[in-house]
């Protein structure tokens, strides 16, 4: 295995991005392949299908062996095709929800990490007070980051923008310039959050007995939007972890374990701890060096 010389930077992160960012990586590759499993089926099936010389007003049995769904009322191939692409679409406003879902978990994550580590962003002067400082000295915070954190995951994007460039200032570019998509997502998830991909006041309507129809949402359209958030927040994370975040997530975790280790031992030997601790989250590569240093800055402060 290579050996790590890098030394610790406080402002400067090994990583590449943010803890919170492979968290949300993971959660979007989680999606991905449930999603992607879900198309391979559904084509496969319709593929088959074609192959067959059934025609659409047959009885689902020309189709499956014992089928269970004569008392919904589907009992020809055209009612199943019907209702199999109503669940396509169903399967895809799940999927735009979930990505709609993973970012704003993402986005208050990430900037609640920023603020943590580089508090001073809040009266507009960043890196003026280290947030390890103040964990560490367990120095009591007279603000909340609640409602801050609110404003940026909450409402329409154009408000939500504006609140994450008060506090990070132009980082926000790269999700300003996706805005339409960013609102049209929030739409669309709300739609089917509230009222089942339909209309919502339609559907509020008192006194109608229609059901009315349900978003036909295309693979197409959420990959889009998928995608673009994808390359948005990458540009984001990096701007804000080079600026703000640094290696905060890193002396965060040294001050967490060390609350459980020996004091009575040199500081050389928490930082082989440390190094063993912080090799299991699957971080970038750190040294014995880098560890030492690390160690020691944290128990200086």
């Amino acid at each position: 295995m290579s050996k790590s010389e890098k030394n610790f930077e406080r402002w400067v992160s090994p990583e590449f991005y943010s803890w919170t960012y492979q968290i949300f990586k993971g959660h979007d590759s989680e999606l991905a392949k449930i999603w992607s499993s879900h198309q391979t089926a559904f084509k496969y099936v319709f593929r088959q299908l074609g192959e067959t010389s059934v025609r659409p007003e047959d009885s689902l049995t020309a189709v499956f062996d014992k089928p269970q769904l004569d008392q919904y009322r589907i009992a020809t191939v055209d009612d199943w095709v019907s209702s199999y692409n109503q669940f396509d679409y169903w399967v895809n406003l799940t999927a735009a929800l979930t990505i709609a879902s993973n970012l704003e978990t993402y986005l208050a994550s990430a900037i609640n990490l920023a603020i943590d580590s580089d508090p001073g962003l809040l009266v507009g002067d960043s890196r003026s007070i280290d947030g390890a400082k103040i964990i560490k000295r367990k120095h009591k915070i007279y603000f909340s980051t609640s409602n801050i954190l609110e404003s940026c995951t909450r409402g329409s994007w154009s408000t939500r923008l504006d609140a994450i460039e008060k506090i990070l200032h132009d980082a926000v570019t790269p999700l300003r310039s996706i805005h339409s998509d960013l609102d049209e997502l929030r739409v669309t998830r709300n739609k089917f959050g509230h009222a089942f991909g339909r209309d919502i006041k339609q559907a509020r309507k008192i006194g109608t007995l229609d059901i009315l129809p349900m978003q036909k949402l295309k693979t197409k359209k959420v990959n889009n939007w998928r995608n673009k958030i994808i390359n948005a927040v990458k540009v984001f994370d990096r701007k804000i972890l080079e600026r703000h975040i640094g290696d905060f997530d890193a002396v965060a975790l040294y001050g967490r374990l060390y609350r459980n280790w020996p004091t009575h031992v040199p500081v050389e030997q928490r930082a082989i701890y440390f190094k063993a601790a912080i090799a299991q989250h699957g971080a970038a590569l750190r040294g014995k060096k880098y560890c030492k240093q690390l160690a020691r800055y944290w128990e200086g402060l």
